[in-house]
């Protein structure tokens, strides 16, 4: 495309000779009127009387292209050059000395158009880059929009001052706050006693460090508290200062609840684990107690069909059959355990079973202590207790121990 030049001459012979070297080349305005400058141009050609009838016009003109170079070459004389004041460098960039000529001119022109094309070529690209970089800000303002929109974690950022700047639909759903009820103000989600571990993970944060997954308690807005995992990095500008918190908060409740149900399991598996260890051991130990019993049995029985009624020996063997019988009971407890067997509850006779087993509650309370019975209701509560009154013995005296519905009554009361 043809470029345009605007040639203000006050020398009609110097307009003519521009026209002759210029034409051919270059679309040529020869100004004739202060509406002239409303036409675009590449370069103006101008000599001192016009410079200074349109001095202000050329100026503005220069100042309205939006920083592309807009040339202007002065012709003047040789007498004239030492006059030019820094004030005329603001508007003029080039000069060529009249006569002029034409080698020189086509030089002094061509390399002012450049520098033109140069400068539109570089604010163009300038411009280029400008817009490809609100494309990519904008695509990456959506992106991350869109990843802060549709996270379950509770996003918000703060400023320097600790004050919220965004706060995600995720916050709103986990704390109850809308956005414009925190956005510009303090932190509402820290309970009072959380205040000194919050400001002290803003100076970590503040600081440039990042928080990965600290574990703590935020509060929501019905006063109710949540257990949080807590993520957060500072906030950098273009050239790297720290200008805000980022910071990203999981609901880890749920989480913690289970992990407690899975102790809770893991401990019941352990005890019913020894539990079942323990009935095996039972269960082995019963058997082998239960041979034992057998011909401990065996012999009292055979023992007792040799001897006489009125033998004094029958009285201690039928103690060690009755003693051996009740702990051949024990040890079907022990394999009912082992086996795991619902137990099932059977009447008995405690007065009996009571009576059969004073000597044995004789021996085990001592010589120092009597033991009067009286037949009655007996719960296992106080059959616990003997050993306890056998202790209440003092020195070599007797302390008469009575075992009534109501409990063991000594001289001191009943325990």
């Amino acid at each position: 495309m043809m470029e345009t030049i605007l040639i203000l001459l006050s020398n009609v012979r110097n307009r003519q000779l521009l026209n002759n070297y210029l034409s051919q080349r270059y679309r040529l305005i020869m100004m004739e009127k202060a509406e002239d400058f409303d036409t675009a141009f590449d370069l103006c050609i101008v000599d001192g009387p016009c410079l200074k009838k349109f001095k202000k016009s050329i100026r503005s003109r220069k100042s309205s292209v939006n920083d592309v170079f807009l040339p202007v070459l002065l012709v003047t004389t040789k007498k004239d050059v030492g006059m030019l004041t820094a004030g005329l460098w603001q508007v003029v960039d080039e000069i060529i000395v009249s006569p002029i000529q034409k080698t020189e001119l086509h030089a002094r022109v061509e390399v002012l158009l450049r520098a033109r094309r140069l400068s539109k070529e570089l604010i163009a690209y300038k411009e280029n880059q400008l817009e490809q970089s609100r494309r990519s800000l904008a695509e990456t303002t959506g992106l991350f929009q869109a990843m802060v929109a549709c996270t379950p974690l509770a996003m918000f950022s703060l400023d320097l001052q600790c004050k919220v700047l965004s706060w995600n639909k995720a916050s709103v759903a986990m704390f109850g706050w809308q956005a414009q009820e925190v956005v510009g103000k303090p932190l509402p989600i820290v309970p009072e006693e959380k205040k000194a571990e919050y400001m002290t993970v803003l100076r970590r944060i503040l600081s440039g460090e990042a928080v990965h997954g600290m574990e703590t308690v935020k509060q929501c807005k019905n006063g109710s508290c949540i257990e949080c995992s807590l993520y957060g990095a500072p906030i950098r500008d273009h050239a790297g200062n720290i200008v805000g918190i980022m910071a990203a908060l999981e609901d880890i409740s749920e989480r913690k609840a289970s992990e407690k149900r899975r102790r809770t399991l893991e401990q019941q598996l352990q005890k019913a684990q020894k539990m079942e260890a323990l009935g095996r051991l039972a269960g082995g130990v019963a058997h082998d107690f239960n041979n034992i019993l057998s011909v401990i049995i065996g012999h009292a029985e055979m023992a007792l069909e040799n001897l006489q009624p009125e033998d004094p020996l029958q009285e201690p063997l039928k103690e060690i059959h009755n003693a051996a019988e009740r702990s051949r009971e024990i040890t079907r407890q022990l394999l009912a355990f082992a086996r795991k067997e619902t137990a099932t509850p059977e009447p008995m006779d405690l007065n009996a079973t009571i009576e059969h087993s004073l000597k044995f509650l004789r021996r085990l309370i001592g010589e120092d202590i009597e033991l009067i019975w009286k037949p009655g209701e007996l719960t296992s509560r106080r059959i616990s207790v003997f050993r306890q009154v056998g202790v209440a013995g003092v020195g070599e005296e007797h302390v008469p121990a009575f075992v009534t519905p109501e409990g063991v009554q000594t001289q001191q009361g009943f325990i």
